[in-house]
């Protein structure tokens, strides 16, 4: 039996030898060990950052999900998963989101997985059990804007960690555009005050929307034309911009650095317009906000149910052990 066993392992190398396999790879061949949720290790890893992910989009009456089947194991230590390259967030910019979630496991249930925003934690990391486990993180509702709050959106992991799948659920776009005609000319210097002259109504102006951009559309009318300045509570925010040209159009970026949320962050939000100009157009982004504070958006802690003993999964509470009160 032995000596059968010995010339089978034998013929095998043989085989693999020429098909160009290492020795590794042979022993992984007669390696048992297929658990999905815990996967053999290859000797070597492929940059999970450099792989194209496919990326799936479901619609949900208050969210749109990302997901994307990641299923690698991640090489013992310390990795980071670049999240804005994998789901191509490039594409969802002026969307917040909502929460990250990642399924998966690691090798003896000590892994850690944490979320990072511009480099920063949200929040404590979560252990990865050996089991199939579920890791939430929830995002703050007035910093989670993709492209202007957040810049950079990492996952930190510690360990040896095998990474199922990763699903960001986003808002759906809360962000329009508001704007109104303009027809003002300014010889030497005019302040031009946003809230005035968008007819902003004082709830809104009161702590219930988030500024995001100003633009003014303007022409010079003698030679030099003007320069505009933006103004947020009687400072400069960002460089001055000049109308040079017929039909200028000038955009000002709200500062990542602020909630910018007006009448509490922006008390007084204006255009210094200095020069010799017909400004002829006005026009801003803003967020309608359900709610105002410094703690995450109360969300449910699940994106999706894993399957598993549960009502309609067969488990105690399943179709076939119903008890009333329980589920």
């Amino acid at each position: 039996m032995k000596l059968s066993t010995r010339f089978h392992k034998a013929l095998m190398c043989v085989q693999f030898g020429l098909l160009g396999l290492s020795a590794n790879a042979i022993a992984q061949y007669h390696n048992p060990y297929n658990n999905p949720y815990n996967p053999p290790s290859y000797g070597h890893h492929q940059d999970i950052n450099q792989k194209n992910h496919h990326v799936q989009v479901i619609e949900r009456p208050n969210a749109t999900v990302l997901m994307v089947d990641v299923n690698q194991e991640l090489p013992r230590g310390m990795n980071t998963i670049r999240l804005k390259k994998m789901f191509k967030l490039r594409n969802y910019h002026g969307q917040a989101i909502k929460r990250v979630a990642v399924i998966g496991s690691s090798a003896r249930g000590h892994g850690q997985v944490e979320l990072l925003v511009n480099g920063y934690s949200t929040e404590p990391s979560k252990t990865m059990g050996m089991q199939q486990t579920r890791a939430v993180f929830q995002m703050y509702e007035n910093q989670s804007v993709l492209g202007q709050d957040i810049r950079r959106l990492q996952l930190k992991t510690q360990g040896k960690i095998y990474i199922k799948t990763i699903r960001i659920a986003l808002e759906k776009n809360r962000i329009q555009t508001i704007s109104k005609p303009l027809y003002k000319t300014v010889y030497g210097s005019e302040t031009i005050p946003l809230r005035r002259e968008l007819g902003l109504t004082p709830a809104q102006a009161n702590g219930h929307v988030k500024l995001h951009s100003v633009s003014v559309s303007g022409q010079p009318k003698m030679r030099g034309g003007a320069l505009v300045q933006l103004m947020v509570n009687g400072s400069p925010v960002g460089y001055p911009q000049r109308i040079t040209r017929l039909n200028s159009q000038l955009t000002f970026q709200m500062p990542h650095y602020s909630d910018n949320v007006l009448g509490q962050d922006l008390r007084r939000v204006q255009l210094q317009v200095t020069g010799n100009a017909q400004i002829t157009h006005l026009s801003a982004q803003i967020e309608e906000l359900s709610g105002y504070g410094s703690s995450p958006a109360p969300l449910p802690p699940v994106i999706d149910p894993i399957p598993g003993p549960g009502p309609g999964n067969g488990g105690k509470c399943g179709p076939k052990k119903k008890k009333k009160g329980n589920c």
